[in-house]
């Protein structure tokens, strides 16, 4: 139980780190690549990208990942666009106003693969596993993209389910 305890207030602490750090930010590309960073190391997760809203268009403008990822497919997955649709994994999470935290990608609650989703058209499905996706917002302008992360790991290391509580904090 102690174990618990001492994670959850590494996690607080951690969190009010990242709002000072983010609070004296100027740069938004800097930013957004701290916002990114800041989200792997709180959730021990392999990679994570933000994809902007533009209209009913979503980019991506702050990718990281600690997994090895084809070059080609990650230049093709940063350099593209992906409309915002209902069915894609964008789609659900600004749209459908919801957070999305899937232990296993590789099938959906829906019994479909997530390679469906525009999102993943670039990788190798088969090296993601957990997804958090998080809705970016702002009380001036409402929905200004998504947060996604994935292949959350254990302390030793072995990709598994991201935490719930862990929604709650990152909100």
């Amino acid at each position: 139980m102690s174990d618990v305890i001492n994670s959850q207030f590494k996690r607080s602490a951690r969190l009010a780190q990242m709002g000072a750090l983010l609070a004296g930010e100027q740069h938004l590309p800097r930013l957004y690549d701290l916002i990114v960073s800041e989200a792997l190391a709180l959730t021990n997760a392999q990679m994570g990208a933000i994809l902007m809203r533009e209209g009913g268009v979503l980019r991506p403008i702050a990718t990281r990942t600690e997994m090895a990822v084809d070059s080609e497919r990650m230049h093709a997955f940063v350099t593209s666009r992906y409309t915002l649709e209902p069915g894609s994994l964008c789609g659900q999470v600004l749209l459908e106003d919801k957070i999305l935290n899937l232990a296993d990608i590789r099938t959906l609650p829906e019994g479909r693969p997530a390679v469906l989703w525009p999102e993943f058209a670039h990788f190798k499905t088969d090296q993601f596993r957990s997804l958090l996706a998080l809705p970016l917002r702002t009380p001036q302008s409402g929905y200004m993209g998504v947060l996604i992360l994935l292949n959350a790991r254990s302390s030793s290391e072995e990709v598994g389910p991201f935490d719930s509580q862990i929604e709650e904090m990152m909100l």
